[in-house]
């Protein structure tokens, strides 16, 4: 195999497992009880979603708001952990993975926990008719950023994560 091939094989399976772990977290967080997450109102979360994007770099839908956020980096400044569930009525692009075939999402399966996990983060946005589990990562701003994203009838249900980018070690908040 060929050395490119090689890592594009290795980052692909490195962001299939840290979607699976970011996963894992929030279904195991909601399940014990670890709850910290912020409810948002929507007119809270119209706000909120402005300073998303700036950070993220995604230009969400007019549409698109916070329906809930939390701040674990508030509790150790080294790890500077976000997370935010976001909807939008209208189809959200995340920027999507690199590889040798062009860019691409991630297809994660509906079952296994990840609409779950997804669905804890929207707070009072039932996901309803779900279609498609999208995945992706990328780093910007300094930070390293996670989506999962579930394209249902109902609209676009997403779970983003962030956490400080150790390659480059920046840090902005």
């Amino acid at each position: 195999m060929a050395p490119l091939e090689t890592k594009n094989m290795m980052n692909s399976i490195g962001s299939r497992i840290g979607i699976l772990f970011s996963v894992v977290c929030t279904a195991s967080c909601g399940f014990f009880g670890m709850d910290s997450q912020k409810r948002l109102t929507p007119d809270e979360g119209k706000i909120e979603i402005i300073k998303v994007s700036d950070l993220t770099g995604i230009v969400f839908p007019e549409t698109a708001f916070v329906t809930s956020m939390e701040d674990l980096g508030s509790r150790d400044r080294n790890l500077q952990y976000m997370s935010w569930g976001i909807y939008s009525s209208e189809e959200i692009e995340m920027p999507k993975k690199s590889g040798s075939n062009g860019e691409y999402y991630l297809k994660l399966p509906l079952g296994g926990g990840t609409q779950e996990s997804v669905q804890l983060r929207m707070k009072n946005m039932p996901i309803r008719g779900a279609m498609a589990a999208l995945g992706s990562d990328w780093t910007t701003n300094g930070y390293v950023f996670t989506g999962t994203l579930i394209r249902a009838d109902s609209g676009d249900h997403l779970f983003l994560m962030r956490t400080r980018d150790e390659v480059s070690g920046n840090q902005r908040r």
